[in-house]
């Protein structure tokens, strides 16, 4: 009888410290994926989602509708349309937030989405060619908080020459880029 307690009683604390153990590999492996989750899965987590962005100490409100390696866009306007392509964020009411610019983000979901799928047309340099091509306004604030408006004339590789209301262009580089709000006019100068 003494035997038989004694047998159950080991048996129970090998099993407590068998459970014990999962609990702590479980709690690992749920720390291993949350440290695996970057900025960007966690943004495509959040997609549909109105959310609030600052970058380079601009606040930018809207709802999320694409994310994009490096950058992500918000839709201030009451538009409920699906954005396919580059082209369609080159309306007035997106704006593009550089992800290497963002300083916070609130009412992001807690879930997240891994995207392994290469980010084709999903550039810097195809969505500004998108906004050179639709002829649209833009107003690019820098990391270092100037802003420059006008209309975006030519694209390269790292920069985008951007035309001011005067004629003046100005060579402004991606690197950087805080955001882009498309369809704003700021000052008669373009300034």
């Amino acid at each position: 009888m003494r035997m038989d307690r004694l047998l159950a009683d080991l048996e129970a604390a090998e099993a407590a410290r068998r459970a014990a153990q999962r609990r702590v590999e479980i709690a690992e492996g749920v720390r291993a994926e949350r440290a695996a989750v970057t900025l960007e899965d966690r943004l495509r987590g959040s997609l549909g989602s109105d959310v609030e962005v600052v970058a380079a100490a601009h606040p930018v409100r809207g709802r999320l509708v694409e994310v994009a390696r490096g950058w992500i866009a918000l839709d201030r306007s009451t538009r409920k349309d699906v954005v396919l392509g580059v082209d369609d964020l080159a309306r007035p009411g997106s704006v593009v937030v550089a992800t290497a610019a963002l300083e916070s983000a609130t009412g992001l979901r807690a879930s997240h989405h891994k995207d392994d799928a290469p980010s084709v047309g999903r550039t810097w340099g195809s969505l500004l060619r998108a906004f050179a091509r639709s002829r649209v306004t833009v107003v690019w604030r820098t990391t270092s908080g100037n802003e420059f408006t006008g209309l975006v004339d030519a694209v390269g590789v790292d920069h985008a020459v951007v035309r001011r209301s005067a004629g003046t262009p100005v060579v402004l580089t991606t690197q950087a880029v805080a955001c882009i709000e498309v369809g704003a006019r700021r000052g008669e100068d373009y300034r």
